[in-house]
């Protein structure tokens, strides 16, 4: 099957995968762009599994201002070697989580930094709510568990959808980073600031 050139920048444009790993997933996918896409993300999975722990000494603390001064994020991102930290790739995905932050206002960095009163609290007012609302037993589970995860979509920055590809997880783009790089890549601490008014 001929892989046209415009799938192939399309499909590295959403993914951020190389130009011959785009190839081969959409050869693979027989043309099907969604299943490319799917390929792309198991294998960037993968490699992002086997590097989870190995250790991250190198990395950048950055700051991303924004709104004339009214919304502040510093962020700490932790890689395998200073060569990669010093690159302008690795520096523009900082710079794309803090802009993440800003913009979006994660309270956590993963789902299990979220503390269990706080899922705990959550579960309970959708029971309440549901309840209220006359549903039935059986599904008030599932209303709980969907507001449960919702409420982690948006607290969390590696749940949160990526601002400038809502198609992904942040979690996916830091994900494809590491395949690319074949570094682990692990985000440390952020703290974000702002002044109402």
């Amino acid at each position: 099957m001929m892989i046209s050139t415009e799938d192939i920048k399309r499909l590295r444009m959403l993914t951020s995968a190389g130009v011959m790993e785009c190839k081969k997933a959409l050869e693979e996918a027989d043309g099907d762009f969604a299943q490319a896409q799917t390929v792309l993300m198991e294998r960037a999975v993968q490699k992002a599994e086997k590097k989870a722990e190995r250790e991250v000494k190198h990395g950048v603390v950055d700051t991303y201002i924004h709104g004339d001064g009214r919304i502040g994020v510093l962020i700490e991102v932790h890689c395998e070697t200073d060569f990669l930290s010093k690159g302008a790739p690795f520096r523009g995905l900082v710079r794309d989580l803090a802009l993440q932050i800003a913009s979006e206002a994660p309270l956590y960095i993963n789902a299990e930094d979220v503390p269990q009163e706080e899922i705990a609290k959550v579960a309970a007012e959708a029971e309440q709510a549901a309840i209220a609302e006359g549903k039935p037993a059986r599904v008030i589970e599932q209303i709980k568990q969907g507001k449960v995860r919702k409420y982690i979509s948006e607290v969390c920055l590696m749940e949160q959808r990526f601002i400038k590809n809502t198609d992904i997880a942040v979690a996916e783009l830091v994900r494809n980073f590491i395949g690319q790089s074949g570094e682990n890549v692990q985000v440390s601490f952020f703290v974000r600031r702002q002044i109402d008014g």
